[in-house]
């Protein structure tokens, strides 16, 4: 029995009734890092253990699986645990602590069973070598199972001797261990089945060890090809079988079962002695790292790619600006499709921004969805030009909620030009859009609802939705970014969007959003006063390591009426302001720059000149709680009007008494 556990592909512990380590497998002792002389006796108390739970907080010893089944009585299965103690690497380990209970009803011993889930490329073989210990029949196994046990017996002190015993450690193992005959007249005799056949599939061990084909009629007829193909190159090559297919679960569900099995030959045929494994958790945990990463990807290119282009923006559009004040008529026009086309791109930097930075959108502020939803409705209106007809049912009073308006609306509009496209060749079409208040939540959500009775969609697109750069359009006609954006905007709001469709049927998306509050909206604050006139405008201290950045700044603020200095990074800008302490009036400061960030240098700003009014300026805000402080935040590019009246307007509230 030691030999047969020591080839399992799983840790295998026995621990007494004192949670003493009885026994301990080759593998759990590589999974823990000691030797079996230093594990033999120590108790899951030991304070020497180092063991986490999956969040990485203490897992406390009264706790683990099994201190709670000596206490209960009861299986403990599928925990998962970090365990460090003899590397100075935390293995991560599913664990299943399985009681035995002697003739007196009392527990005798408690089977412990630890598969490596550190690594979803490591394979949970049950079985991780098998050599002549299987070259003899199960019958014989059997036979010899009171030497066995014997053996094991002078390790473990409590294993009985009996068939039972061996049942119960290979009911801990989360696989299913059996032993097939591949008769040369081409028939397959079924010897050994272990029990966990039962709870993989719901076939009774005897059945199957009765009837094989019972266990093959719940393969997907899809995967049987596989099978016989593997088989029959592993029987010419003389070489493990292993193949992945999906069979029916217990519960009537399609379960991914990696099979391995290593053959001997025998008089009568080939013995095939394996382990099946559920890999159906391991793929799906496969699958959404792969997503996760590709996401990851996407993100770190896109944000680089996004943030020089706001930079060549943040240039372009003063620059276009200047040129407009001074342009003749007959340059006016194209100019001004120039600046548009300029602030165009913008809105799709903005797009990728968010998606590179996980839906993170800047500082909030109460919006106003009724009368949002009633703008986007009229757009929608012009844009689809009659081919679409657009409808809107709506709440009577106003709701609000806290987010960007321009975020939200640009999701809304997504949404809307989507649901568009989908009408195409379909005579009559509509998109509807409803709003209502959902008071099954607590606390309320505000639900946009998008509905269009186009072409719908399948589950695969479905389960695509919101996945970068994804687009059911030909070639040219879609980025993929509507939809991406649209998730990350949401999420980041603490909403939700929920999809449903089916082909041929059209499609409903609804946006859930937390509720700010209800009634009319609140009429503006209007500031008293009007702009600053040029001959009060103050000194300007511009801190961005972008040059043209800088130059395009500098010369927008001087034609204002603005006494402008400017700084290439983070140092040289503290050190100016400490240098003419008291003549700036304002500091215009970028958020990325090399060597100190701009979160630092607005920290020292607000730390060692408080009143020093300070506005950001840059293109993606990613924490909006480190810039708290700075008196105001603009987007680039932004209009020359827009960062002059931002000006004005601290300045004027820093001058103000009081």
């Amino acid at each position: 029995m030691p030999g047969l556990l020591d080839g399992l592909d799983v840790g295998v512990i026995v621990q007494g009734v004192e949670s003493e380590i009885l026994y301990a497998n080759q593998l759990a002792l590589e999974l823990l890092g000691l030797r079996r002389d230093q594990v033999m006796g120590v108790t899951s108390f030991d304070p020497s253990w180092d063991v986490v739970r999956p969040d990485g907080t203490s897992f406390p010893p009264d706790e683990r699986p099994v201190a709670r089944v000596l206490q209960s009585g009861v299986a403990e299965r599928d925990v998962v645990l970090g365990v460090r103690r003899g590397t100075a690497q935390r293995h991560w380990l599913l664990a299943n602590a399985i009681p035995n209970v002697g003739a007196d009803g009392r527990i005798a011993y408690v089977v412990v069973t630890l598969s490596d889930i550190s690594s979803e490329r490591r394979r949970m073989n049950l079985l991780q070598q098998v050599k002549d210990e299987l070259e003899d029949t199960v019958v014989e196994r059997t036979s010899q199972l009171q030497s066995t046990v014997a053996d094991l017996q002078q390790v473990t002190r409590a294993l009985e001797r009996s068939r039972g015993a061996f049942e119960r450690v290979t009911e801990a193992v989360p696989g299913v261990l059996y032993q097939a005959l591949r008769r040369s007249d081409g028939w397959v005799d079924l010897p050994f089945v272990s029990a966990y056949l039962r709870s993989l599939s719901g076939i009774e061990p005897t059945r199957a060890m009765n009837d094989p084909t019972c266990v093959l009629e719940r393969i997907h007829p899809e995967d049987l090809p596989v099978v016989r193909r593997t088989l029959e190159e592993a029987t010419r090559s003389g070489g493990t079988w292993e193949c992945e297919v999906r069979l029916r679960g217990a519960a009537g569900d399609w379960r991914w079962v990696r099979n391995r099995a290593v053959p001997q030959e025998v008089p009568d045929g080939t013995r095939w002695s394996g382990v099946m494994l559920d890999v159906t958790e391991q793929r799906s945990l496969a699958e959404q790292i792969r997503v996760s990463q590709t996401r990851e990807a996407i993100g770190a290119v896109t944000a680089g790619i996004a943030h020089n282009f706001n930079n060549a923006l943040a240039v372009l559009v003063p620059n276009l600006e200047e040129c407009l004040e001074a342009a003749p008529e007959a340059l006016r026009a194209p100019l001004h499709e120039s600046l548009q086309t300029a602030f165009s791109a913008a809105a799709l930097v903005k797009q990728l921004m968010v998606i590179a930075r996980s839906g993170v959108t800047d500082r909030q502020e109460p919006v106003e969805l009724v009368g949002m939803i009633r703008d986007v409705s009229a757009l929608c209106r012009r844009i689809f030009q009659g081919r679409v007809a657009v409808s809107e049912s709506l709440a009577e009073t106003s709701v609000r909620m806290m987010g960007h308006t321009a975020s939200v609306r640009q999701v809304l509009l997504n949404l809307c030009i989507n649901a568009r496209d989908a009408l195409q060749g379909i005579d009559g079409g509509t998109v509807a859009i409803s709003l209502r208040v959902d008071h099954a939540h607590e606390p309320p959500m505000v639900a946009i609802e998008v509905r269009d009775d186009g072409c719908g969609m399948d589950e695969a697109t479905l389960r695509r939705l919101g996945e970068p750069f994804f687009t059911t359009k030909p070639p040219g006609e879609g980025t993929g970014l509507g939809l991406a954006t649209a998730f990350a905007t949401i999420r980041s709001l603490g909403g939700q969007i929920r999809c449903e469709s089916k082909r041929g049927e059209g499609s409903s998306i609804t946006v859930l959003l937390p509720v700010l509050d209800f009634g009319e909206e609140r009429a503006p604050v209007v500031e008293a006063g009007g702009p600053r006139p040029e001959s009060e405008r103050g000194r300007v201290l511009i801190i961005d390591d972008e040059r043209l950045v800088r130059s395009a700044l500098v010369k927008a603020l001087r034609r204002r009426g603005f006494e402008v200095d400017e700084a290439g990074d983070g140092s040289e800008g503290l050190a100016r302001v400490e240098a003419v302490e008291g003549d700036y009036q304002v500091v215009l400061l970028d958020l990325s720059m090399p060597g100190i960030s701009g979160e630092r240098v607005l920290e020292r700003l607000k730390q060692d000149h408080p009143s020093l009014p300070v506005v950001i300026l840059s293109g993606f805000v990613e924490d909006p709680a480190k810039v708290a402080a700075a008196d105001a935040v603009l987007n680039k590019p932004l209009t020359t009007r827009a960062l002059v009246a931002t000006l004005d307007r601290v300045l004027g509230a820093s001058s103000s008494p009081g």
